[in-house]
């Protein structure tokens, strides 16, 4: 079945709240687990021997840059693609080399594909008619479909009478009507504005609440999958780096290339000299050395440290205490509910740091050129032993090949 990227539900953001029983999933089904899943195209391997729980009743998002294999692990799912090896495992049972057509999964991709001469009930009872169901079932749950995306008033209107939007939902209305275990979204807010794309994420994540049936939504966008996901697996060159919840990825990434990708951070070279506290003992330079109370604390020699740009206090030249390094201010760029400082260490390190904007001439208190001291916390610094990556140190940074290929993203 075609099918396609959502709309906003309603302008309120309240769209389908009503009860509509025949459209949730049963519990407990619709769990997928990938087990040791590759697709290799000629010489290129682009999703390499991938192990992943995806539980039931769940919103999960494929996180990556382009060319990583996020859309290949997708379509390996959906039946668009044949695994190379491995297995698709739905509640139990491997769909891995099922056709599409066979399998309970449907697709929303970005672009609609509505028939233009049907009416919006048509479209949206295509797939339950081709399935053989009875004309007054179609009936019910075309309504409920429609309803649950708010076009409740648009059944008997062509896609052309349309907005982009509304056609959009009424792509959603279609995949949903067929009741499927698993929804597999593919970068379905790629091609609408920011404004837009913020509300829908709110409003997708509660029709998934309601509806209960397994999403995977493939992105590359981390504030949307930071908002909508129960779990996210980040995903680098056919590998995943890390599968947690979205604050556990956030606050202890795995890795250097988890901590880079999802969100803003700062990365630092070091060298984890010993124990300090319930820490460890970190060195920036020479001259300045932090403790650090989380991550890979144990660990002793070179590695990378990494504290989020929030939790960096910014306070007046000349301060004194643990865990403070003296700093030039560079840049100033102002974000509207808040601040970003550049400011150069006089470890040698450049960190970027967000100061609140709280109305109190917080603008003018800073400006290039002016000397601050940085204050460290150890709660919000994280040691990450070895390199960047799963990849990097299992190629002993050997250059992997090219994922940007035709069916590799």
């Amino acid at each position: 079945m075609a099918s396609t990227a959502v709309d906003p539900v309603h302008p309120s953001g309240q769209g389908g709240q009503g009860s509509i029983p025949s459209l949730a999933q049963r519990p407990g089904t619709g769990q997928l687990s990938l087990v040791a899943l590759t697709k290799q195209f000629g010489s290129v391997v682009a999703v390499d021997s991938v192990d992943l729980e995806i539980p039931a009743g769940g919103f999960f998002s494929l996180l990556g840059p382009s060319g990583c294999g996020k859309t290949t692990t997708l379509r390996m799912i959906a039946g668009f693609e044949t695994p190379t090896s491995g297995r698709v495992l739905l509640d139990g049972h491997d769909i891995a080399r099922t056709a599409p057509s066979k399998r309970p999964v449907n697709t929303v991709f970005q672009s609609y594909a509505l028939f233009p001469h049907l009416r919006v009930f048509d479209n949206v009872a295509f797939g339950l008619r081709r399935a053989g169901v009875g004309r007054d079932e179609v009936k019910r749950r075309v309504g409920e479909a429609l309803e649950l995306v708010q076009l409740t008033e648009y059944g008997s209107r062509k896609p052309g009478q349309l907005s982009g939007g509304q056609q959009q939902r009424v792509a959603l209305a279609r995949a949903l009507v067929l009741k499927p275990a698993v929804l597999l979204l593919d970068e379905p807010l790629g091609a609408l504005d920011a404004k837009l794309r913020r509300q829908l994420q709110v409003e997708l994540k509660q029709l998934q609440n309601q509806v209960g049936i397994t999403f995977v939504y493939v992105t590359h966008d981390q504030e949307e999958a930071l908002t909508m996901s129960d779990r996210i697996a980040v995903i680098n060159r056919g590998r995943i780096e890390q599968a947690a919840s979205p604050q556990d990825l956030y606050e202890e990434p795995a890795n250097s290339f988890v901590a880079d990708f999802l969100g803003v951070s700062n990365l630092m070279d070091a060298t984890v000299t010993g124990p300090s506290g319930p820490g460890a003992q970190v060195r920036l330079s020479d001259t300045f050395s932090v403790e650090v109370h989380r991550g890979d604390v144990g660990f002793r020699g070179p590695a990378k440290v990494v504290i989020r740009p929030e939790r960096i206090g910014v306070e007046p030249a000349g301060t004194q205490g643990a865990n403070r390094i003296p700093g030039l201010l560079t840049n100033v760029v102002y974000l509207g509910s808040s601040l970003q400082l550049a400011i150069q260490l006089a470890s040698g390190n450049a960190v970027t740091a967000l100061v609140p904007n709280n109305g109190d001439d917080v603008v003018s208190a800073w400006s290039p050129g002016m000397s601050v001291a940085c204050h460290l916390p150890p709660t919000g610094l994280r040691v990450l032993a070895g390199t960047g990556s799963t990849r990097d140190r299992a190629t002993d940074g050997a250059p992997a090949p090219d994922r940007a290929q035709d069916g590799a993203g």
